[in-house]
């Protein structure tokens, strides 16, 4: 059969049509991955971030009690207090960030009872200060028991930081376990 040159205009249109369709799907799906993609690391960094302030916050806790250690006034307590409720918040909003993945779930109940054991700890040290003064609380933060406390939680933080808390295990192209966990 012998083709027209309409014919083959028509058919060298219709083929042109045909690859710019396929470059248009092959466009979509990877800017689609590459949303998506996206999201996750912005949502990684949000937790990452959680984290963070949660330790920080723990920071402002521990300079607010040795404030108040050391001078007795009830002002130095502000960044305890203001700690305390910071960092309560902030856990809550890591729970909801992380709500879709059992796996940092788990790591944030373990974070959970440190935390808490921690502010205990300040807590004791701050009434030992307004109870028996200076020198009896001097002595408790020389025992070293909050430090001691405080460093296991201190390296777990780091340890979820450094894993991500699940996501991405092993890289990008793992994303999709980490949100559905491992099998």
């Amino acid at each position: 059969m012998k083709w027209s040159i309409g014919s083959k205009i028509g058919s060298g249109f219709g083929l042109a049509l045909a690859a710019l369709v396929v470059v248009g799907a092959v466009s979509f799906s990877s800017t689609a991955k590459l949303i998506d993609s996206a999201e996750w690391v912005r949502h990684t960094h949000e937790v990452l971030n959680g984290l963070d302030e949660v330790l920080s916050g723990m920071k402002d806790a521990e300079t607010g009690q040795r404030g108040y250690i050391i001078t007795g006034e009830a002002r130095y307590l502000e960044p305890y207090q203001g700690a305390r409720e910071a960092v309560e918040q902030k856990q809550k909003s890591l729970r909801e960030l992380t709500a879709d993945n059992p796996i940092q779930q788990q790591r944030l109940a373990a974070l959970e009872p440190l935390v808490s054991s921690k502010f205990v700890e300040l807590q004791k040290t701050i009434d030992v200060r307004r109870t028996k003064g200076f020198e009896a609380a001097a002595q408790e933060v020389l025992t070293d028991k909050g430090r001691m406390q405080w460093i296991p939680s201190e390296s777990w933080l780091v340890r979820c930081r450094t894993k991500r808390l699940g996501y991405w295990p092993n890289g990008p192209q793992k994303r999709k376990i980490a949100r559905t966990g491992p099998s």
